[in-house]
Parts: C-alpha cells; structure tokens; sequence
C-alpha cells in the first residue's frame, strides 16, 4: 500500500477504476456546458425585437412611447407600454424605467429620457427606487449656473 498524503489507498482501488471510466463523460458534460454559455452570451449581444401592442417591432432609429414622445435607441428602447382606464376625463400613465444603478452612462440616459418625458408631459411625481421623501435639489438653482450644477452632479453619479 503506499502512502498518498495523509491518506492509505490501495493500488488496485475501485475508485480509480471508475475514475478513468467517467472521464469521457466529464468532457462531454464540459463541452456541452461551455457551448450552452457562449450560446447565452452571444444571445444577449443580439438586441431583442418585440412586438409593441401591436404596432410593430422595435427595429428603429427610435421608437415611440403612448403620448407621441419619439425616443432616441441611443438612449433607452421601449419594451413595453400600458394606460391606465380609471375614471372618465382622468388618464394617467405611468412610465417605468429601468436603469443600471451603477453605470456612469446609464445614469446619464436615464436623465435624457426624463428629460425628454417632462417635456412633452410635465409631471407632477416623480418615483426613484430608493428614493425617500422629497430629494429635489431645486433650491441650490440660485448658487450657481447650469454649467456648473451638472459639472458637479456628474461626480455624484
């Protein structure tokens, strides 16, 4: 018997026999699984085309939300819209948009897009996942140019 480490095996052990016979399996197994994730990623680099209550697929230069606001691809991709029925002469709608809390340029595309809406349908709200209470900024409007309030509020995203 000789010795392996810490450990007594014998030469002729049924492990190592069965050890040499799954081989062939564990690369097929690898194999299978390494084409199954390449598969996904290229997938994901496709852009998705969905169809948008059926007025066609996204496929353009831009695409437009429910209250004629054309949106730039560049900046976001309309997935899907809905309207609110509610009372009569009350419509409401609601835009929810879905951003990557950490990337510098997503930040800067989620505020184009809200730029973009306010303009178009000035708001009254505005919801911020993991906002609290009223976060305006507003009130620093009287210290500074715009030059300057987006030079800084660029550090902070």
């Amino acid at each position: 018997m000789p010795f392996l480490g810490r450990f007594f095996m014998l030469e002729n052990h049924n492990l190592l026999k069965s050890r040499k016979r799954r081989h062939g399996f564990l690369r097929i197994v690898s194999f299978v699984l390494v084409c199954s994730l390449l598969a996904e990623h290229i997938s994901f680099a496709n852009p998705e085309l969905k169809v948008e209550s059926g007025r066609g697929k996204v496929e353009g230069k831009e695409t437009t939300l429910p209250l004629g606001v054309r949106l730039p691809e560049s900046i976001g991709i309309v997935e899907d819209n809905w309207k609110a029925g509610g009372l009569e002469g009350w419509k409401a709608t609601v835009f929810l948009i879905q951003d990557p809390h950490t990337n510098f340029s997503g930040q800067l595309n989620l505020s184009k897009v809200l730029d973009i809406l306010l303009q178009r349908n000035p708001a009254h709200y505005v919801f911020l996942e993991g906002g609290r209470g009223n976060e305006s900024f507003s009130f620093l409007r009287k210290y500074a140019p715009i030059e300057i309030r987006q030079q800084i509020a660029k550090q902070f995203l």
